[in-house]
């Protein structure tokens, strides 16, 4: 039970992130209604139709590349990119904490690895905190898949050392494809959905965690 706040502040975090992942949603749709609206009303004072239809298809064209491709390509691999960074911090944190508790001599970040790879073997393996779901470490590795293929390629899939698993995502219809023509041709594309699934699964990830380790349970808003 003292630890109780330790857990508390992790569900904050991850509270925020969905409640940030919402928000950035909503400006971006606002975004494209506004921009929309504008384009609308400026190509109404044209009144040459065939200045219109030039004015429109250059305006269009802009339109397209920077609010339907640039706008949600770079928001949507930013907030990945934040959400792993903040995963990152979590578990540094809790397998941190585990080590107080328990009294453990070395840390997770002693151990080689990437942070996935490191922090399950140090709390199933060291810190003996029973295995989780099935399935709830692969969603993470998976995540860590698509955040590196982001961060190392600019989300190109073909560049990515990781491509096959990448495809057999895309496969899964979760939210993640990868672009098939124009300026979405070989990169990984996001949808809403896919950022949400990432937060639950990470939010899993976290409750599993405390909840094997034995922390009180989580606090829900």
């Amino acid at each position: 039970m003292k630890l109780n706040p330790f857990r508390m502040q992790f569900d904050s975090v991850l509270r925020m992130l969905k409640d940030y992942q919402l928000e950035l949603e909503s400006q971006l749709t606002r975004m494209q209604k506004d921009e929309a609206s504008r384009i609308d009303a400026f190509l109404k004072t044209i009144e040459d139709p065939d200045e219109q239809y030039a004015e429109e298809t250059v305006i269009g064209e802009e339109y397209h590349f920077t609010y339907e491709v640039m706008f949600p390509r770079s928001q949507r691999y930013s907030f990945v990119v934040l959400l792993f960074l903040n995963l990152e911090n979590l578990l540094t944190q809790f397998s941190d904490g585990i080590k107080r508790r328990d009294g453990h001599l070395i840390r997770a970040n002693d151990i080689r690895g990437d942070i996935v790879a490191r922090s399950k073997m140090y709390l199933h393996k060291m810190a003996k905190i029973p295995d989780l779901s099935q399935g709830t470490w692969d969603n993470i590795d998976d995540l860590s898949k698509v955040r590196n293929c982001i961060v190392h390629t600019l989300g190109e899939v073909k560049l990515s050392s990781d491509q096959r698993r990448i495809q057999d995502i895309a496969a899964q219809e979760v939210g993640l494809s990868i672009g098939d023509s124009g300026l979405h041709e070989g990169f990984i594309v996001l949808e809403p959905a896919y950022c949400e699934k990432a937060v639950k699964d990470v939010s899993l990830l976290i409750n599993e965690l405390f909840n094997k380790a034995g922390f009180s349970p989580s606090i829900e808003r």
